[in-house]
């Protein structure tokens, strides 16, 4: 495997299909509009990732000698779509993977390509406070955008979320940890530790899934003490995403409420790792229409 470049799974290619297909949509759909077309991938990577030839089938890429296929990664796709976004940010904090980005925008001398090395909630953040997406900025025109967001683990905060869904000017994939949000929730809520409760905390935005997710089980009394209660997990991986859409729900003008499960075979056993959620910050009706309907034929392929 090449230095920094990421080893996919057998979920990756079906969630960059899904990225692919709407950036495509997206710039089509916008190019006449009169707007600044913007894409921002908050978690990078190199720009491409490793796929073992034994998982590769029918794919396109080139396997290298040690047996791995080379693919394009979400950067790579973003920047082959037609009609091109006008700016493309990128972000990565690891530097090995961000000298491979810039490489890839020196490829494309002539497009207007950021490579922000840095944490990426706080570049997203501070992206979204200073872009004018209903403002006039220098070339006159206000921004549109898509945001690729899918985390390493459990990084992202809640909280950049909502500086998405403040622009009320992209449209959002967010690969969510659906299988490491669940392997945090304990089946007794006691053995979860304040690291990991501050963790589930943070990227489900507050600490409403205590109750949503738990639910106090009075036959398991401490005999020495009258006022312990155990609370017992109940949340299974259809709760959760339906609660966590709801959560999206009240920030975004739009939220799909069905997410594209996305599986993993390990060890000969098919697990549900990530579910991809699709969501719209704009409040406009038709906007929200034009972007729901093609996401719903994305998200149903």
């Amino acid at each position: 495997m090449a230095q920094g470049r990421f080893q996919g799974g057998d979920h990756t290619g079906q969630k960059l299909d899904a990225l692919q297909r709407y950036l495509s949509f997206f710039t089509l759909a916008l190019k006449n509009q009169g707007f600044r077309l913007c894409y921002i991938d908050a978690f990078a990577g190199s720009g491409a990732y490793d796929l073992a030839s034994s998982d590769a089938g029918l794919l396109k890429g080139l396997v290298d000698d040690s047996g791995r296929a080379t693919k394009a990664g979400s950067a790579a796709l973003a920047l082959a779509t037609t009609p091109t976004f006008d700016v493309t940010i990128l972000i990565e904090r690891h530097q090995a993977s961000v000298r491979q980005l810039k490489a890839l925008a020196a490829k494309n001398p002539n497009r207007q390509i950021k490579v922000l090395s840095g944490d990426a909630n706080e570049e997203v953040r501070r992206i979204c406070r200073e872009i004018p997406w209903h403002g006039r900025g220098r070339s006159g025109r206000q921004y549109r955008g898509v945001i690729f967001v899918d985390p390493f683990g459990m990084e992202l905060s809640f909280d950049t979320l909502l500086s998405v869904a403040n622009t009320r000017a992209l449209d959002m994939w967010y690969l969510f940890p659906t299988n490491g949000v669940l392997r945090q929730l304990a089946n007794d809520k006691e053995r979860i530790d304040h690291h990991k409760e501050a963790a589930l905390t943070r990227v489900l935005g507050g600490d409403w899934w205590e109750d949503k997710f738990y639910r106090r089980d009075l036959s398991h009394n401490d005999l020495l003490d009258d006022d312990f209660e155990r609370a017992v997990r109940t949340v299974d991986v259809n709760l959760l995403e339906q609660s966590f859409a709801n959560r999206l729900s009240e920030h975004f003008g739009y939220v799909s409420d069905k997410p594209r499960k996305l599986f993993q075979n390990i060890r000969g056993k098919k697990i549900q790792m990530f579910s991809l959620f699709f969501a719209v910050s704009s409040r406009n009706p038709k906007a929200i229409q034009l972007a729901r309907r093609a996401a719903d034929r994305i998200l149903k392929a």
